[in-house]
């Protein structure tokens, strides 16, 4: 089940999925899993009377070398179970070869003094190139290819504006899927990059008077997929937005958990063949399902997700989003974020589905201890024999244009639920 709500005020995305299996298959075996060790600190906040612990804040200080070198060992474990799994690499060769077959996206297309810029994106092609046109009827003519921009890192053109008399073009680029661009000026008659201008850059900018889409391919496997609408999302008008909003989030996983039931009562799965996934700001949906009710879902993924609600305000980006999700200085809004805190309702000896949080260690957004945050306290809590993985991306942000570092980070999460849902063509190989 698939729903992606649009953002609103807040620079976070909302993205849901639950996986429903449906096929026949043995369900996988479960293991006592040997995690690394996590050390727990006496941290806790008090507001408004209430003392919340915080035994894993220590992880929220990702340039501290243990924990770097906690996320490092984590990631490891996720990536040798993950290589373990048949189907997961058919997965995103599946995906490339459909890309291959798509026409070509256009985008970021301008106009400049009767010059024309659009960036032009073929079928299998893992990055963009800028092109421009003298006129809109005029010839193509392609002006700069970032796959040459620097050696043994992939560059994506994260936006391209021209100058107002069209002879330059100021590009942003983006590498390892960081929003932070570094900042280009291309000489369009040439298609040379000017050696002295080379800014950082993180947002809008533009050029003074004085002269300057998402694909989505299914290959089900047998595999249901139902996308849902819960509350707190935009596709059904501002009244259904707020209705999933601060003190009525609650609502948004609430719907969450009704579709799975529907899901289960209608015949199409059972709990154990159920899988759910959660992106961005969706992390509080789907952290906040699987602790209210674990037994619904057999498991579930936190894509570079809002799991530490509570802490969201102290993170880089957490100032902007607090007139969406609210601020721990206000008593209704504070309890409200409690409600929305995954890692605040774990609870220790209960039966959790398999979980996979993923980080982007470049991501500006949500910043990888949450998730990680989230999966530390699920490994020390959960008694149901379940793996609980933490996957690092390193190359990787809150999202990339790079398809393949795409494909192959979606064919692992998928690959984690249809081994942890049962699906034979997901099982890893036994040594």
């Amino acid at each position: 089940m698939t729903s992606i709500n649009k953002p609103m005020k807040s620079a976070i995305v909302n993205k849901f999925v639950l996986v429903v299996l449906t096929v026949l298959g043995g369900m996988p075996c479960h293991a006592q899993w040997k995690y690394p060790p996590t050390k727990t600190v006496e941290a806790s906040d008090t507001y408004f009377g209430k003392t919340y612990k915080d035994p894993y804040r220590w992880l929220e200080n990702m340039k501290d070398p243990d924990v770097e070198a906690w996320f490092k060992v984590q990631g490891e474990l996720t990536d040798g179970l993950l290589a373990k799994i048949p189907g997961r690499d058919a997965l995103a060769e599946e995906w490339m070869a459909l890309d291959k077959l798509k026409p070509a996206e256009y985008g970021a297309i301008t106009c400049e003094h009767r010059r024309v810029f659009y960036k032009k994106t073929l079928g299998g092609e893992n990055v963009g190139k800028l092109f421009c046109r003298e006129g809109w009827a005029g010839a193509e003519r392609q002006i700069f290819d970032p796959a040459g921009y620097k050696a043994d890192v992939t560059t994506t053109i994260q936006s391209a504006v021209p100058s107002w008399d069209g002879k330059y073009v100021a590009l942003g680029f983006s590498s390892g899927g960081a929003e932070y661009s570094e900042i280009r000026v291309l000489e369009v008659e040439r298609g040379t990059l000017l050696p002295e201008s080379i800014y950082p850059s993180y947002g809008a900018y533009g050029w003074l008077r004085d002269s300057k889409s998402f694909f989505n391919s299914v290959a089900t496997r047998g595999v249901v997929l139902a996308f849902a609408h819960p509350r707190g999302g935009s596709e059904k008008g501002e009244a259904w937005y707020k209705a999933g909003y601060k003190t009525t989030k609650p609502n948004t996983w609430k719907d969450f958990i009704s579709c799975a039931e529907y899901l289960v009562k209608k015949g199409y799965t059972s709990p154990q063949k159920l899988g759910g996934t959660g992106t961005s700001a969706g992390g509080i949906l789907i952290s906040r399902a699987i602790t209210e009710r674990p037994d619904l879902f057999g498991a579930a993924v936190c894509n570079v997700g809002c799991a530490n609600a509570m802490r969201m305000e102290f993170s880089p980006n957490g100032p902007v989003n607090t007139p969406e999700f609210g601020t721990v200085n206000d008593a209704v809004e504070c309890q409200a974020l409690f409600e929305m805190d995954g890692v605040q309702h774990v609870r220790k000896g209960v039966n959790y589905p398999a979980v996979m949080g993923v980080g982007g260690w470049n991501d500006p957004r949500v910043t990888a201890w949450e998730p990680g945050k989230f999966v530390a306290a699920m490994q020390e809590a959960t008694a149901s024999g379940n793996p609980v993985l933490m996957k690092v991306n390193y190359d990787n942000g809150h999202f990339t244009e790079e398809k393949i570092v795409t494909f192959k980070n979606f064919a692992g999460q998928f690959a984690f639920l249809l081994w942890q849902t049962g699906h034979k063509d997901f099982q890893p190989v036994k040594q």
